[in-house]
């Protein structure tokens, strides 16, 4: 068996993520198709999650980056925003995540991207997009104490 050293928030958001991303209509794990929580009772509104320290997870195709905001539940991570941006309108994937954050404003103090290519060391050469992706740099960048990329195909398969 192979052991990943993600955290459990961390792989269980972009789980999480890539679950809600797999459906069309309907909940999947007390989310619905366009992200908003259902039925769930830990969360209490915005400013609630805004105080939680979160977890950003994201899907990373050549053709759209799907992001999520996560704090733990009840047994599972929940999230009220979930949104998904054209790749290819982009130059990195930092300018999609500082779009986002700007929309939503939270303490993040992780965040896990599945990505479309092969994650060495840390980094990443998308396979669909001119793109270089690096753990280190999006850490820095954003100042969040863990980044994880993991392989989408990887991703999928954890979740």
């Amino acid at each position: 068996m192979v052991r990943y050293p993600f955290d459990t928030l961390t792989v269980r958001s972009l789980s999480a993520l890539l679950k809600t991303l797999r459906t069309s209509k309907g909940n999947v794990e007390g989310l619905t198709a366009n992200g908003k929580v259902s039925g769930n009772e830990f969360i209490k509104g915005d400013s609630f999650m805004k105080k939680k320290p979160m977890v950003l997870a994201g899907d990373i195709g050549g053709t759209k980056t799907s992001l999520a905001l996560f704090v733990m539940g009840e047994g599972r991570p929940v999230s009220d925003d979930l949104e998904s941006y054209p790749s290819q309108e982009s130059s990195n994937l930092e300018s999609i995540v500082k779009r986002f954050l700007s929309s939503h404003p939270a303490s993040v103090s992780s965040a896990c991207f599945g990505i479309a290519g092969p994650v060495v060391n840390g980094r990443c050469k998308t396979t669909n997009l001119p793109w270089e992706v690096s753990e280190g740099r999006l850490a820095k960048a954003f100042g969040w104490r863990r980044v994880r990329l993991i392989n989408d195909l990887t991703a999928t398969a954890l979740s």
